[in-house]
């Protein structure tokens, strides 16, 4: 899978996820290319999609929680890799995948896939594989740019520790902040429930992303 977004993020993508474990970025042309081994089972382009489009949910997850200040990626074209070595470049519009060139670059498969210890990042997606809670995790914190889905993550969080104790007992962030943090969600995000009055003084979106990304690294390093 062609992915796109800022020189920048790609980059940080292609440095996060090496070949010689699974998944890996890699370099066709000027393209950054998606690639994982649970794709090779897949024949249907719109399959395949499905597949990169939950992945790449879980990865932006994992990059924007170790390394705060990037941006989101997302998917482009499909990029089939031919038997003679060629790539067949599907467009991939709306929910629709249509065939419309080939282009004359070659992957060679045997040499990118040299086994190789995998990176943080990688290490972490294994993780989330093995977890449903921590895959519900990485995908609330890919788009933890709202209230509403810092406090899903949240609440994921303390599934992993088993309750709202087990989160305090650990001791990764003050309790106050914490409960400042699900207090302004609370009004903001579930403004209809008023069964709690709003803080005095709420905490700011940016704090509140910055705890989660805190979280979320000690959730991950201590799996």
């Amino acid at each position: 899978m062609v992915l796109t977004g800022h020189p920048f993020d790609l980059d940080a993508w292609l440095q996060a996820l090496p070949t010689g474990a699974n998944p890996w970025v890699v370099k066709v042309r000027d393209e950054h290319v998606l690639r994982s081994i649970s794709f090779d089972s897949l024949a249907d382009p719109a399959q395949i999609i499905d597949a990169a489009t939950f992945l790449v949910e879980l990865i932006n997850g994992a990059l924007l929680a170790s390394n705060p200040g990037g941006e989101r990626v997302t998917l482009g074209a499909v990029l089939e890799l031919l038997a003679d070595g060629s790539i067949n470049h599907h467009v991939h519009l709306a929910g629709t995948v249509n065939a419309r060139s080939r282009v004359s670059a070659t992957l060679t498969v045997g040499a990118e896939r040299q086994p190789q210890i995998p990176s943080v990042v990688q290490n972490w997606l294994g993780s989330a594989e093995a977890d449903p809670d921590r895959s519900d995790l990485l995908v609330y914190a890919s788009r933890a740019d709202n209230w509403f889905d810092i406090y899903k993550a949240i609440e994921c969080i303390e599934r992993i520790f088993g309750g709202e104790r087990g989160l305090t007992a650990a001791e990764i962030v003050p309790t106050s902040r914490i409960k400042l943090l699900k207090r302004t969600a609370n009004t903001i995000a579930r403004h209809a429930n008023r069964q709690f009055p709003p803080p005095e003084v709420p905490m700011s979106l940016g704090d509140a992303k910055g705890i989660l990304s805190v979280l979320v690294r000690h959730v991950f390093s201590n799996c």
